[in-house]
């Protein structure tokens, strides 16, 4: 059982190993995206406006008359003196794509900054290829899988580690669990105790920080395999409200009805 335990554990490593290398150093800079564009693109994030900012309605309605065929989508509802506002904009309906879908407006004078497609920019494009590959809803249901298979393999990994013969909370489990915690001191990197040192530098490292890699994993597989997965396990042991997907569904077709409300309502 263990050994084969060991090759399941091996192989499920090397077949996510490169998925999770780039979603880890992806990841990494888009923690700190918002910094890393404004600091990529001054031109586009940087507002010269000084004064009383405009209200949301007003800097929609400035985007809006760039273009009528093109719609705002979302914006920032506290707009900040010396900040560009990051407003984003899609076709409407039977129009043709404008060539881009963010529009950078200064808060102060109305002043439009910049358009761009977000994803010709680096940190956007980043930001998506970190959940989904730029693959669409393809690439999103392969990293879920990936997530999920990293989850599985985190309970045999820690199954791995601990001592042979010995069963939780009996005599003598912890002292002989305790050497899978620490790394031998002595033992380099070549010669007769390689493998001992390098198993030591993974399995170590590995148990301490085992419950953020399990998190890490969960949540990856919640957010990206939520209504394949996720929802439906839920359902099976509880009641569950209706997502925001499920209740806005009538609304998700090629021709939406106009929204009820305006932006300055």
């Amino acid at each position: 059982m263990r050994s084969f335990l060991v090759r399941l554990h091996r192989w499920a490593g090397l077949s996510t190993a490169l998925f999770l290398v780039l979603a880890g150093l992806t990841g990494s800079a888009i923690v700190f995206r918002h910094e890393l564009d404004a600091w990529l693109n001054p031109t586009l994030f940087l507002a010269p406006g000084q004064g009383a900012v405009l209200a949301p309605d007003q800097i929609a309605a400035r985007v809006a008359a760039i273009d009528p065929g093109i719609a705002v989508t979302a914006l920032p509802l506290r707009p900040v003196a010396g900040e560009a506002v990051l407003v984003t904009v899609l076709p409407r309906p039977g129009s043709p794509p404008p060539g881009y879908d963010q529009v950078f407006v200064d808060p102060v004078t109305g002043e439009i900054l910049g358009r761009r497609d977000q994803m010709t920019a680096i940190m956007p494009f980043l930001y998506t290829f970190h959940y989904s590959l730029t693959a669409g809803p393809v690439g999103k249901w392969l990293l879920g899988v990936v997530a999920l298979i990293w989850a599985l393999d985190a309970l045999v990994a820690l199954w791995l580690t601990l001592p042979r013969g010995r069963l939780p909370f009996t005599r003598g489990f912890g002292a002989g669990w305790a050497p899978a915690w620490k790394i031998k001191p002595g033992l380099s990197l070549g010669g007769a105790g390689s493998h001992r040192r390098v198993l030591d530098l993974h399995r170590a490292p590995g148990l301490w920080l085992w419950l953020v890699f399990l998190v890490l994993a969960i949540s990856s597989v919640t957010l990206n395999l939520e209504t394949q997965l996720v929802r439906p396990l839920l359902g099976q042991v509880a009641a569950l409200s209706p997502s925001a997907r499920e209740i806005g569904a009538p609304r998700y077709r090629p021709d939406p009805p106009p929204p009820a409300l305006g932006f300055e309502a």
